[in-house]
């Protein structure tokens, strides 16, 4: 080969090279800790929360609002009452507290703005009742809460995150609840009202 071949060859390479965008430090350090994120959560999880998110990234338009659900307002209350179990009746939050109980489902801390669905942000059930201070017994490693102490009364809000996108699959417009937080309004009996 030739000088001038040659030089003509690595010209070409560098264009072709320059086309394809290189990962910054910042992208490759960000791929690091999602990949240390995903192995701290279970399987299933992982499974079912990547395709949605796989179905919201492929989405040609998509945006996450987060939204106040009052459930003091007319609209709302089919969410709060009964405002305690009755007749096997239960409301939202006694359902998501006894679902937390049975280990169906998982409670993740929220803490400074940050949402991280790993195990290092989970709250399991025991921390969850000692640390709202609901009555409750424990007998053979096995807590049990009675209905009454439940404190579904106290819950009148919740915050509500949903990602808000367009399928390019299917042609729809699609909305996907992706966290509710139950918010405890509490009586003090110093201050009055607390959150």
């Amino acid at each position: 080969m030739t000088t001038r071949t040659i030089f003509i060859l690595l010209i070409s390479v560098a264009q072709v090279t320059a086309l394809y965008p290189q990962t910054t430090a910042r992208e490759r350090i960000e791929q690091r800790r999602q990949q240390e994120r995903q192995a701290s959560v279970s399987p299933a999880i992982r499974e079912n929360r990547s395709n949605i998110e796989e179905e919201i990234a492929d989405a040609r338009w998509s945006r996450i609002i987060y939204r106040y659900i009052d459930l003091r307002k007319e609209g709302n209350a089919p969410l709060y009452h009964p405002s305690t179990s009755a007749g096997g009746q239960r409301n939202l939050f006694a359902m998501i507290f006894r679902l937390l109980q049975e280990d169906r489902i998982r409670a993740y801390e929220y803490l400074d703005g940050r949402e991280e669905f790993t195990e290092e942000y989970r709250v399991r059930f025991p921390e969850l009742v000692d640390r709202f201070g609901i009555y409750h017994e424990t007998e053979n490693g096995v807590i049990t809460v009675n209905d009454a102490d439940v404190p579904s009364n106290e819950v009148l809000g919740y915050y509500l995150k949903e990602a808000y996108y367009f399928d390019t699959a299917t042609s729809a417009f699609r909305v996907q609840p992706l966290a509710l937080c139950p918010i405890l309004f509490r009586q003090d009996e110093c201050h009055g009202d607390g959150r």
